[in-house]
């Protein structure tokens, strides 16, 4: 199946991360991309760093994401799928 016979998920439910005390402390901004595979039932069901500003932000983005919500992924076939998207999680102070 190619990528583009894949009706993409629409985000349903945003968690927003918690910002990291440390980080926080020391005025620290970043971005952290992650890959996530969305599931069938739209779950996020995997959750890899592929690359952040900071480290010290990539745990408080992974634990996020993973309660993130989203429709089901359809394929062509109207047949619900699994599918692969990257996700960029920015954490600003107020």
């Amino acid at each position: 199946m190619n990528v583009w016979e894949v009706t993409p998920p629409k985000l349903m439910r945003q968690v927003t991360p918690a910002y990291p005390p440390a980080a926080l402390a020391m005025g620290l901004r970043g971005r952290v991309i992650l890959q996530v595979v969305v599931d069938e039932n739209g779950r996020v069901s995997e959750v890899k760093v592929l690359g952040s500003t900071n480290p010290i932000f990539d745990g408080a983005a992974m634990d996020a994401v993973r309660q993130w919500q989203y429709t089901r992924p359809i394929a062509r076939s109207g047949q619900a799928v699994a599918c692969y998207m990257t996700v960029v999680v920015s954490f600003e102070t107020r």
